[in-house]
């Protein structure tokens, strides 16, 4: 018997610890988002810029805010849902995410 009716595929994490796992960083005021607005805007010769990669962040955010690489890369990942994509886009790169056997190739993917 063939049924009709909306699969979702949804991620687990939100529901099962909420959005976000931990209060924001005290380092989240405005002053401290005004300086990375100023080093991203800086480094826009290195691609840094309109658009903020996870290399880029994975700096400010580990190096500079002091956040765990978890944290940081959840923070990525949230506004980066923010973006206009297609649901096709989002479900090759969960595929491409869910294929990788290693941290290493996650952090390979999440770079490039």
């Amino acid at each position: 018997m063939d049924q009709s009716g909306v699969l979702l595929w949804v991620k687990a994490e939100p529901f099962l610890v909420g959005a976000l796992q931990e209060p924001p960083p005290s380092k989240f005021s405005l002053h401290y988002l005004r300086k990375i607005a100023t080093y991203v805007r800086t480094r826009a010769t290195e691609g840094a810029y309109p658009h903020l990669y996870w290399p880029t962040w994975r700096h400010i955010a580990c190096g500079k805010l002091q956040l765990a690489k978890d944290l940081a890369w959840l923070y990525f990942e949230m506004f980066d849902n923010l973006s206009v994509r297609t649901p096709e886009e989002r479900l090759e790169w969960s595929e491409i995410l869910s294929n990788c056997a290693t941290e290493e190739e996650v952090e390979k993917q999440r770079s490039q």
